[in-house]
């Protein structure tokens, strides 16, 4: 059916020597699946073009997978056929399996190594031509808008867009119109919905950062970074915020949520995992109205869980000193200092006669009311 050892030439196959060989090995495999094929002995020939591939990288995907497939299926169906493991049977099988060994080693090794060799194949070879860098390029990008057009059109749920949101800022150079032109429309189609997108995004970035880093961020270079996102995130909420003001509110209530959740090991000195968190928040903060300002403060206020200290501890124990302000003490102290500067007049007092200490009480009272009432 076309399929023999590869020959010296091979390297030098065209385009329809190459299509007739993908063709043949998809046939065999699609055949594989549901008939023994074992009798005309094509592992031997799959594993010399499995081989090549690795040694070499002139066989191209096209040809490498369905050879794959049916090196795979031809394994399966040896040893499907071993006989079972009856006393006057043993001998036999035990000789089948010791010859299957072999190839399936082979196998293996092919499937583990290819991948491995063809990487340092490209990071030892020559550097490739900027038309075949730009050739790659382009490719990646109508690949990234296909994905983009199937949430745009409702094929996928919006939220899979946070995939390629919390890259934005990474690759914005090659791919940041395409992200931008995806977040334009996306926050046409539904505005709520691409604001919890918004904030989803952030959140996948910050899990990644801990999984990679641990739980304590600080001086990490990758989170002033993830700031960095959040900062051109929130500029897509225009300059300004009465348009988005549902919005803003949703995004700082459900971001404060999930800055004090109670993590997997938490954070350093016992603090929420996630509490970082409210740093990136922080770059949404500028575009709240004056008085949802102070609403967020009262919600982000609730102070997060202290480790527990021995009170009754050994005499003469000389006090831990005092801990740096975490992130929710400093972003709430900013957000309130923003509020008080601009509630305070320039005399000192307030014009309506309230500090802002009873303004920010009598705020609190419309906390339940229809202000913070957002359907989820």
């Amino acid at each position: 059916m076309g399929l023999g050892r590869p020959q010296p030439q091979s390297s030098s196959l065209d385009e329809e020597e190459l299509f007739n060989m993908a063709a043949t090995l998809r046939r065999l495999a699609a055949i594989f699946a549901s008939h023994n094929l074992t009798p005309w002995q094509l592992l031997p020939p799959l594993l010399l073009l499995l081989q090549r591939a690795a040694d070499t990288g002139e066989v191209p995907p096209q040809v490498v997978v369905p050879a794959i497939t049916c090196a795979q299926l031809h394994l399966m169906w040896q040893l499907s056929q071993l006989p079972p493991s009856g006393a006057s049977e043993v001998t036999a099988g035990a000789e089948e399996l010791q010859s299957l060994r072999g190839p399936t080693r082979s196998f293996c090794a092919l499937c583990q190594s290819a991948p491995e060799r063809q990487r340092r194949r490209r990071e030892g070879g020559a550097p490739q031509p900027p038309e075949v860098r730009l050739e790659a390029l382009q490719r990646r990008r109508t690949l990234l808008a296909a994905f983009c057009k199937l949430v745009l059109y409702g094929v996928l749920e919006l939220r899979a867009a946070s995939d390629v949101f919390k890259h934005y800022d990474t690759f914005y150079g090659d791919f940041g119109d395409i992200v931008k032109a995806a977040l334009v429309a996306a926050r046409r189609m539904d505005r709520m919905e691409w604001a919890r997108t918004v904030l989803l995004s952030l959140q996948q970035a910050l899990e990644e950062l801990l999984l990679e880093h641990g739980p304590d961020l600080r001086g990490v270079s990758a989170f002033g970074a993830l700031r960095d996102l959040g900062r051109r995130l929130a500029l897509h909420f225009g300059p300004r915020p009465q348009p988005y003001r549902t919005e803003l509110l949703q995004i700082h209530r459900d971001g404060i949520a999930f800055a004090l959740q109670e993590g997997p090991g938490g954070g350093p000195d016992g603090a929420p995992l996630y509490l970082p968190f409210l740093e990136v928040l922080a770059e949404f903060s500028p575009r709240l109205l004056q008085s949802d300002r102070a609403l967020i403060v009262v919600v982000g206020q609730q102070p997060p869980p202290q480790p527990h200290n021995d009170l009754h501890g050994a005499a003469g124990t000389p006090p831990a000193p005092p801990a740096p302000p975490s992130p929710q003490t400093s972003v709430m102290s900013s957000i309130m200092e923003e509020e008080e500067e601009e509630v305070t007049p320039p005399g000192g007092g307030s014009s309506s006669g309230e500090t802002p200490r009873e303004r920010l009480g009598r705020l609190q009272d419309l906390f339940d009311s229809d202000i913070l009432s957002i359907e989820d």
